[in-house]
């Protein structure tokens, strides 16, 4: 039996262990639903009512459609995940100091977000500390091995390619199952591991910086960055202007970005396990 047809199978023993696990756990469907839905819906409801082939193919119920929240607005302190992956002040973001105005005005940035040059492998070396079997390779992604004729590979290649030009819209590592053989690729987001649909997590930033012009029929006609950040402060301490977001921002921003990767993280372990225990069944009734 090949990979797809192994998932497919066995999708519904995925989606019963997501569903104990929120039920368990309700700071994580809260998060869910803070982020992805803006509260309106319940992911432990919702999960009942989706038609599930795959982790590409599902059909959320019609009157439901997921709807990423805006993190400056988000209760996100009260959605405390009690997982390792936490991100504050400037371990993601970036501030550049300058000793006079006309200083500012030659190195002010044209990006809305100033973040640090290794934001995405900052966020990987995060994730990739928490998955210790997961092993280098040559390639640079990350290998796990199971046996003779199963390991796992996280292929980082697009975070590499976004690193030398520094993107605030990260985007998660593929996920390839290597099976007899045979390769199976799997994009992974919360998006997909919790059937929820919509767009991809870090896409909420693009929507943070942009400021879009529709016509009469509702289409966007024109899209500009909008104005506001980064901004500049006068620092009394070190008598110097700095550039750098708000820091009202900054807060929520890292909150956000910790909530999302804490999810993945949580919903990633349960994937793996789960499909580790779906293969072993399949070869052992082979």
């Amino acid at each position: 039996m090949k990979i797809n047809q192994i998932i497919e199978k066995h999708i519904e023993l995925y989606v019963n262990r997501i569903s104990s696990f929120w039920e368990e756990n309700p700071q994580v469907p809260l998060a869910l639903n803070e982020i992805y839905f803006n509260s309106e819906k319940s992911v432990v409801d919702l999960i009942k009512k989706v038609e599930i082939n795959n982790f590409y193919e599902f059909k959320l119920p019609i009157g439901h459609k997921a709807n990423l929240g805006d993190p400056d607005t988000l209760g996100l302190k009260k959605l405390e995940i009690l997982n390792p992956i936490s991100f504050k002040e400037y371990d993601l973001f970036d501030r550049i100091e300058c000793k006079t105005k006309e200083e500012v005005n030659e190195k002010y940035p044209t990006a809305y977000f100033l973040i640090h040059k290794k934001y995405s492998r900052i966020i990987d070396a995060k994730l990739i500390s928490l998955l210790p079997d997961y092993k280098k390779c040559n390639n640079g992604n990350r290998k796990r091995v199971i046996d003779d004729n199963l390991s796992f590979e996280l292929d980082w290649s697009i975070s590499r390619e976004r690193a030398a030009f520094p993107n605030i819209e990260y985007v998660f590592p593929e996920f390839v199952i290597n099976f007899k053989g045979e390769e199976y690729y799997q994009y992974l987001d919360i998006t997909n591991l919790a059937f929820i649909g919509g767009r991809k997590s870090f896409n909420v930033f693009y929507d943070i910086c942009m400021q879009f012009y529709y016509d009469s029929t509702g289409a966007i006609y024109k899209g500009e960055l909008k104005e506001g950040q980064p901004v500049v402060y006068f620092e009394n301490r070190t008598n110097l202007y700095v550039i750098t977001n708000s820091k009202g921002k900054i807060v929520s921003w890292n909150n956000y970005i910790s909530t999302v990767m804490n999810l993945f993280y949580i919903h990633f372990t349960i994937f793996e396990n789960w499909l580790i225990d779906s293969i072993s069944k399949e070869v052992k009734l082979s």
